[in-house]
Order: structure tokens, then sequence, then C-alpha cells
């Protein structure tokens, strides 16, 4: 690995890395030029998170995965980045600051584009987060994907460990409140407003 072109010994270390970070494990205990090109930041922006998205209470500040972590959210990986804005959200309040992050860093997650439209209408952006939310199930093509999309979110947030902060009672906005519940409104047809409506009313209840 001396030896190699720099770019090439780069591309080595991201293809051990594209499943899941674990697998750098062996690179950051082998030698100083294996740890430096694992923790270089044109890996760490594009490796693959898998373990900390599947586990996100790794995340918080208090747990020993967190330096790692921290690093690739540095360097705007973008399932850090995501992970990161639960966080602030849900373990400091800071749901402003959540939201821009997912502003600032676009992410490909279906997850991401679900918790810009929650925070969006919690926070009274309600036009753009109508707007968002009718992208997200198209990317996810149906309403039952779209419900395990948000539901796995939720289950996210939990995990995180929110701290009920309460701070966006005063903030959440909508317009026009689901009047479908008799209707035959169900997980395989659904309303865009009714969707959105009871995934913002459990985020209350959890953050």
């Amino acid at each position: 690995m001396d030896t190699l072109d720099i770019n090439i010994a780069l591309d080595i270390a991201f293809w051990v890395g594209q499943d899941s970070c674990s697998d750098l494990a062996g690179m950051l205990c082998t030698s100083k030029l294996f740890r430096a090109l694992a923790l270089h930041d044109s890996v760490l922006n594009k490796i693959s998170l898998h373990p900390y998205f599947l586990t996100p209470s790794r995340i918080n500040l208090t747990s020993s995965s967190r330096p790692f972590f921290g690093r690739c959210f540095e360097d705007a990986n973008p399932t850090a980045t995501y992970l990161e804005s639960l966080r602030l959200v849900c373990r400091e309040g800071r749901a402003e600051e959540g939201l821009q992050l997912l502003y600032t860093h676009q992410s490909h997650l279906p997850h991401a584009a679900f918790s810009q439209a929650l925070l969006e209408v919690c926070l009274g952006h309600y036009d753009e987060a109508m707007t968002t939310i009718a992208s997200f199930i198209s990317m996810t093509n149906s309403y039952e994907a779209a419900d395990a999309f948000a539901s796995h979110v939720c289950q996210q947030i939990m995990q995180i460990g929110p701290r009920k902060i309460r701070s966006h009672c005063n903030t959440l906005r909508f317009d026009e409140y689901p009047d479908c519940l008799l209707t035959g409104c169900g997980i395989d047809k659904r309303c865009i407003n009714c969707f959105l409506y009871w995934f913002a009313v459990m985020y209350l209840v959890l953050c």
C-alpha cells in the first residue's frame, strides 16, 4: 500500500468501508498509514454508517462510538448529517438547527426527506412541509412503504432517547386538519394531510 498512488489507496479504503464502517476496524488498527487512509475526509464522507443507522443510540455524546461518528459528521457524510439532525432535535430541542442541517446537506435517504417534512410542519412551515411530504411519498412509491420509512424514523428517535422537551407544541401548524377518518382512510389509501398529521402528533408525543 505504501507504493500505491494516494487516490488508488483512498479508493481501496472506501471500498473496504462501502458496506459498513465496521469493516474499517482492521485498517484503523494496522498502521499509521492505514489509519490515516481510513480516516481521510474523502473516505468518511462516503462510507456506509449502517451500524449507526441501525442503532442510532451510538451517536449520543456519551457513547464510545461518538468520536468516529463525529468525524464522519464533520466530513458531511449524508447519513451522519441525517442522524445528527435527529439527535439535535430530540436530545437538545434544537429543531431549527436540525432542519437547517437537512437543508444544507441533502441526502438520498427517504428517512431524511420525511424528517424534513416533519420538522417543517412542527416549526410552522406548512406549505413547505406539504411539498416535501408529497415528494417523499412519490419517492417511496406507496403509502405502505412511506409508512414503513416514517415509522422507522420514529423508532430511531426513541433509540436516540428523546428528552421530551416539548418545544414545538406552540409552533405546529396545520392549515387543513384531516377529516377523512370516517371515509376509509387506511395504510394503503391515505391522503397526504392525514399521513403527515398523525406522524406529527406522534413526534410531539415523543419529543
